[in-house]
């Protein structure tokens, strides 16, 4: 096994730098004790530093995203798994504890993130990303937004003046209002009026969110009548 040390409070291997430029060496696992585990030559994510897609994978990348969360369920199942993570309030305080430690007692660690990161240096600068040359956003090249913001916040205005206004039920506060169709609308509450992507022009997310709008709907107006729901 090649050499390791302690740098920053992780150890990382001293002869094994990463092969993407940051100049920064290769952590150490617990897996690479095994012979058929070989050592990375990147840093977890440095070996897309620089990539970028084109809009042919970017659009395939969306719509397969899209239709994975338009099940409640996967959607649900994701979320779980996510709040399990940090769930345990003695997990969330011992990993604050432990950060908080760890700044402390490197400052200098802080001080070059803080440099890496302000101004010219930071990636993200005036739209650079580690040294790529984003796709123009208000361009010709770029078809959603052509003609600028301002353009494009005016076709979303004449979209939303197509759109009728007959309200079913009274607003409250924490709703949204919800276009079943192009006319008439259902005051539901904003975390379900978000929990499914949807738009005018797609059948099958606007039955997906009608079915839970007229559900709520529906419980409403029994609730205000004093009907009870068997």
């Amino acid at each position: 096994m090649p050499k390791t040390i302690i740098e920053n409070g992780i150890q990382v291997y001293k002869d094994i730098i990463c092969q993407c430029g940051c100049k920064r060496r290769i952590p150490w696992k617990e897996r690479h004790k095994y012979k058929y585990i070989g050592i990375s030559n990147y840093i977890i994510g440095h070996h897309r530093i620089g990539a970028r897609a084109s809009k042919i994978t970017r659009r395939k990348i969306s719509e397969a995203n899209r239709k994975r969360y338009e099940k409640m369920e996967e959607r649900e199942k994701t979320s779980n798994a996510n709040k399990k993570r940090f769930e345990d309030p003695k997990e969330r305080e011992r990993i604050s504890k432990t950060m908080k430690k760890f700044h402390r007692e490197h400052p200098e660690v802080k001080e070059e993130h803080s440099k890496r990161m302000s101004g010219k240096n930071n990636p993200n600068f005036e739209g650079q990303w580690y040294g790529a040359q984003p796709a123009p956003r208000y361009g010709e090249d770029n078809q959603h937004w052509n003609g600028g913001k301002e353009a494009y916040l005016e076709r979303c205005l004449e979209r939303r003046r197509e759109l009728g206004f007959i309200p079913l039920n009274e607003w409250f506060k924490g709703s949204n209002g919800h276009h079943i169709d192009k006319e008439f609308v259902i005051f539901i509450p904003k975390e379900m009026h978000a929990s499914v992507w949807h738009r005018q022009n797609d059948i099958k997310s606007m039955e997906i969110i009608n079915n839970l709008a007229f559900e709520f709907y529906s419980i409403q107006w029994f609730k205000e009548h004093n009907i009870k729901c068997r």
